[in-house]
């Protein structure tokens, strides 16, 4: 693929503010954070999705041979871990959406990623600079879970995440 920075931000519209409020309610007020109905809605609401071609790049497969890896999961980004990690294993494609009409950005604790990392070498991860991603409420992240990210600080936003694979079934466990 040409041009290949090893994540795509694709953006839909605006989810209505009643639905927003409603994933805002989900979150608070289960413990721990659990993504139900109205989080899986606010996932599908208007998702558009990468170029066939994109999917068969990282996946091998077509987007509707994917399969769901787990749950959708609410990360928060309050307590992260800072400095840089892979989030999930080759073969993989995570999909975050913000949780909130706030959005995400590294300011309030959202992930920077390693454009192209996904095909570097560790020594060329080490000295790559990292970019920032910023996420209104009607954009999708798509990005090849073994892309390096990077926390440089904590914050408030709360995203929600879903893993695709071909090849990993429902049952995996990924940090994400």
């Amino acid at each position: 693929m040409q041009n290949d920075d090893g994540y795509l931000v694709i953006s839909g519209e605006n989810p209505p503010d009643d639905l927003l409020a409603a994933v805002e309610a989900e979150i608070s007020s289960s413990f721990p954070r659990r993504c139900g109905p109205n989080g899986q809605q606010l996932m599908k609401f208007n998702a558009k999705l990468p170029h066939e071609a994109w999917f068969q790049e990282y996946l091998g497969c077509s987007s509707s041979d994917a399969k769901k890896v787990g749950d959708t999961i609410v990360r928060s980004f309050n307590n992260n871990r800072i400095g840089r990690f892979v989030p999930g294993p080759p073969g993989t494609v995570l999909i975050y959406r913000a949780a909130s009409r706030q959005g995400l950005s590294p300011e309030t604790g959202f992930f920077r990623i390693v454009p192209k990392s996904h095909r570097m070498t560790a020594a060329e991860i080490k000295r790559a600079n990292s970019i920032s991603v910023t996420l209104s409420a009607k954009d999708t992240l798509y990005m090849p879970a073994n892309t390096t990210i990077e926390y440089i600080a904590s914050g408030k936003s709360v995203a929600l995440c879903e893993a695709l694979s071909a090849s990993l079934n429902n049952d995996t466990k990924m940090e994400m």
